[in-house]
This record gives C-alpha cells, sequence and structure tokens, in this order.
C-alpha cells in the first residue's frame, strides 16, 4: 500500500498540531481528531449514536468541497484516548465552544 498523506512530516511535531474535540450525551458519543494541511481541513470521526458506529475522514478543501471516506469492516481503535494528549479544539463544534 502506498502512503498518499502523512502529517505531519515530522510526526515530533504531532501533538501540536492536530486538535481533538469530543461530544458525549445519552447513546451519543462523538470524537473527532483535526488538522489542516495545505488547503484542506480533514477531520478523522469516530461516531456512536444508538449502538451503531461509524468513522472514516471528513475532507474540506479551501473551496469548499467536501468528501468523505468511512472505514470499511470491523471498528477496532478509539480516538477517545487521544484526548489526554492532544490539544483542545476550541474551534469545533463538538467542543461547543469550550475547551477545559
Amino acid at each position: 500500500m502506498q502512503v498518499e498523506l502523512q502529517f505531519p512530516d515530522d510526526p515530533a511535531t504531532g501533538a501540536r498540531q492536530l486538535g481533538y474535540a469530543h461530544y458525549s450525551r445519552y447513546q451519543v458519543e462523538r470524537s473527532e481528531v483535526t488538522f489542516s494541511h495545505v488547503d484542506a481541513d480533514y477531520a478523522v470521526f469516530d461516531y456512536t449514536e444508538n449502538g451503531r458506529r461509524s468513522a472514516g475522514v471528513h475532507v474540506t478543501t479551501a473551496d469548499g468541497r467536501e468528501s468523505e471516506i468511512r472505514c470499511a469492516g470491523p471498528l477496532q481503535g478509539q480516538l477517545a484516548p487521544l484526548g489526554n494528549s492532544l490539544r483542545c479544539d476550541s474551534d469545533n463544534a463538538l467542543n461547543g465552544g469550550q475547551c477545559p
């Protein structure tokens, strides 16, 4: 498999360049890891609602085009533990405009 995108170029700077957002309520859990690269914004997402889980990457380009690539097959990892290591993304609606 060929890598199409590696971010950041220097892995040692990753924790500073990646943002984390989380939202939770009864039967809903949503987590996102976000970053910008060149002319696009990326959100790696992991959502669970009413027992159904979906995950993937949402991409929005500078000209407003959007696309989403969903994970196929059984989902095994979780984004939630990254919330302890990444900066809070205060611009992400999942955080409700607030960061601890």
